[in-house]
């Protein structure tokens, strides 16, 4: 197995993008605790800065997916 932990956000997106599950879940690893504590600094509700971090990370998975079918990196 990869040791995804060693890839850029660049090469995780590209490989998320792909479909990768692996990928897709080391970037919510990397970002899911700083945009909670951001969230929850912000909200002062750690349940409603859940929500929206989970919010946030579903967008952002169907944005990548949308950007990924339309073009490509080289």
């Amino acid at each position: 197995m990869l040791d995804y932990s060693r890839y850029s956000d660049t090469d995780l997106l590209k490989l998320f993008q792909k479909g990768d599950a692996i990928a897709y879940r080391e970037i919510y690893d990397r970002y899911w605790q700083l945009l909670f504590r951001f969230s929850g600094k912000l909200m002062q509700d750690n349940s409603i800065a859940e929500d929206i971090v989970q919010d946030i990370i579903w967008v952002l998975s169907r944005l990548f997916r949308v950007i990924g079918s339309k073009f490509s990196y080289n």
